[in-house]
Parts: C-alpha cells; sequence; structure tokens
C-alpha cells in the first residue's frame, strides 16, 4: 500500500499515522476502516460546510445591490454610460444572457475578486449569495 501512496506524499502520511494509531490501540483491521471512513465523511462534511454558503435572500441582496453595486451598474443592473466612458469598458446589462449565462461561482468570484476594471466588492460568502441570487432576478424582470 505505501508503493502505491509513494507520489501522494499528504495521504502517505496520514496512512502511515492511522496505521500507527491503530497499531498503538490494537485495533482489528475492522476498526482500522471505521476509523479511516470516519476520518473521511468528516473531512468531507468540513470541507462541504467550508465552501457551502447556500442560496442567498434575493431581498437582502437587492439592498446590498443598492448600497454597493448601483453606483457603476445602476440601479437595475443596466450599467451606466458615464462609468462606461470613464473606465474605457463596455458594461454588459447584469440581466444579459452572457451574465446571466455564467455559473453562479463564476459571478461569485468576479463580485469577490473583481474582474477587469471592477475592484473586489468586501463582503460575506452569505452577503455574496445573497447579491447573487438578487442578480438572478434581473433576468427574469428582463423577459
Amino acid at each position: 500500500m505505501l508503493e502505491m501512496l509513494e507520489s501522494r506524499p499528504r495521504q502517505r502520511y496520514l496512512y502511515v499515522r492511522l496505521n500507527a494509531l491503530s497499531q498503538f490501540l490494537d485495533w482489528g483491521e475492522d476498526m482500522r476502516f471505521s476509523l479511516k471512513l470516519a476520518l473521511v465523511l468528516a473531512l468531507v462534511l468540513s470541507v462541504a460546510l467550508l465552501y457551502a454558503s447556500g442560496p442567498g435572500d434575493a431581498k437582502k441582496g437587492k439592498e446590498l445591490f443598492a448600497n454597493k453595486c448601483v453606483t457603476c451598474h445602476g440601479e437595475k443592473g443596466e450599467g451606466k454610460p458615464a462609468i462606461e466612458k470613464m473606465f474605457s469598458v463596455k458594461m454588459r446589462p447584469l440581466s444579459s444572457k452572457e451574465v446571466q449565462g455564467k455559473s453562479d461561482e463564476q459571478l461569485k468570484l468576479s463580485i469577490l475578486k473583481g474582474n477587469g476594471k471592477m475592484p473586489p466588492v468586501k463582503l460575506t460568502d452569505s452577503e455574496a449569495a445573497d447579491i447573487l441570487a438578487y442578480l438572478r432576478t434581473l433576468a427574469q424582470g428582463k423577459k
């Protein structure tokens, strides 16, 4: 088994530590498997909780949008011509197919990290999810 994990140092380290722990406690093979399974499940659950922000609240998102985004993007996300001219950019309406066709993760990354000349916006994951929920409503209003 150790030969298989030679190219994976982290997994090898965990394997060695788990084996040392199981030998120390003199557990049988079934108990070692249960321990490994419990550790893997705990790791997966903690990563999922760390990155999951859940569905946002569009009403809260509208308020956040009004406070943080309207200056450049306009009240309905249409973009402001003065901003386009000042920064020499073409702002796509946030209700456009081009913007709405992006995944939630892509849009969230653009909000939190910035995009082109758009600076990053300091928000919590929950606030970013709320703004994202509001942005998705802009496409519905376009129909």
